[in-house]
């Protein structure tokens, strides 16, 4: 049996980093034991042993490996070069360790989207597919067959967003004119008429729809723009405000939290809003918050109590849409907002 002295630890963080990449995602991390495990299937030497300096071998290399790949000082601008994500335990040791690529899964649902929307023949689109499945771990059938519902053309949809990476890319301001669309399906501008000049941050998929996540001076807060409905897009040579002077940006961990905030990109500053649920719908629960979800208390046998941080509209539009299985409960101003809009749908519906 090879001695594991004997394996340098170039070679080892390179064994490491290919079974990460292999066997792990963000919902299929590994323990250093489990690492450990597949590294004995791959060549017999168990990694785990100490060294004659009292080191473990194992836990050596993990930290080597997180040092060379990862930034060595963690920022809102360099998240997405974190390529290896880990926990620490109550013992100080790494665990719940997983490789995610630079390119983060709703940008390669972008991609798989893009291609989709492309127009392409069967075979050429499936192979596209295939491949970018077999780059990112990806399964096909989670994004095959999405589909854009707008009446945007799919070529102007695409020009839109690459004027807007560049811009986000170079950090610079953009200017254009919004529309939306008339009962003939012909987009027309807002009735605002101007142009639009705002700081573009990031580019996400909602429900079928591009939508780009920006700040619109002069306000703090951040906005939502469906890119289909944006022409005219101009970048300016003004420098876009800084991500970290954005509230909103500040408060987060990641891109993915804030868009679980902002359920359905609706606007309006989160707030904590607890929920009596149906827990036979948690599944609606996850779909639109994903992980923001704390205080799950059960209240019976049927019905838990949970709370989210969520936009007001959010939670107010959960609850008339699964009325059936969603009830706020707090704050009082929300739950009364609601009894208040109920009664006027009511009258409405009486006539």
């Amino acid at each position: 049996m090879p001695e594991h002295t004997g394996v340098k630890k170039s070679l080892r963080m390179l064994k490491i980093l290919k079974i990460l990449r292999e066997y792990t995602d963000r919902d299929h991390p590994m323990t250093q034991k489990q690492i450990n495990e597949k590294l004995r299937d791959i060549d017999g030497t168990d990694y785990s042993m100490n060294t004659a300096s009292g080191v473990n071998t194992l836990s050596q290399t993990i930290h080597d490996l997180i040092d060379e790949v990862n930034p060595k000082v963690l920022t809102w601008e360099n998240e997405y070069k974190q390529v290896i994500k880990y926990n620490i335990d109550k013992n100080g040791r790494i665990t719940g360790i997983y490789y995610e690529p630079e390119i983060k899964p709703d940008e390669v649902q972008m991609i798989a989207d893009g291609i989709v929307r492309m127009g392409l023949d069967g075979d050429t689109e499936v192979r596209l597919l295939e491949k970018l499945a077999e780059l990112y771990r990806f399964d096909r059938g989670e994004f095959v067959t999405v589909r854009s519902f707008t009446y945007a053309d799919s070529t102007s949809v695409n020009d839109n967003i690459a004027v807007i990476r560049d811009a986000i890319r170079h950090e610079r301001q953009i200017t254009f004119k919004f529309n939306g669309y008339d009962r003939n399906g012909r987009l027309i501008p807002s009735p605002r008429g101007k142009p639009y000049t705002v700081n573009p941050y990031e580019i996400a998929i909602c429900a079928g729809n591009t939508y780009l996540i920006a700040n619109t001076p002069p306000y703090d807060n951040v906005s939502f723009y469906r890119i289909d409905l944006m022409t005219d897009i101009t970048v300016t040579d003004t420098v876009r405000r800084a991500r970290n002077t954005i509230k909103e940006f500040r408060d987060i961990g990641d891109m993915r939290e804030f868009l679980a905030r902002h359920s359905g990109m609706t606007y309006g500053e989160p707030i904590t809003v607890t929920l009596k649920v149906d827990t036979d719908r948690y599944t609606l629960i996850h779909d639109l918050f994903g992980d923001n979800i704390r205080n799950v208390k059960a209240i019976d046998e049927r019905y838990d109590s949970i709370d989210v941080m969520t936009t007001e509209k959010s939670a107010l539009d959960l609850a008339f849409t699964a009325s059936d299985a969603v009830e706020i409960l707090s704050p009082e101003s929300l739950r009364r907002k609601f009894a208040e809009k109920l009664t006027e749908l009511t009258e409405i519906y009486k006539k």
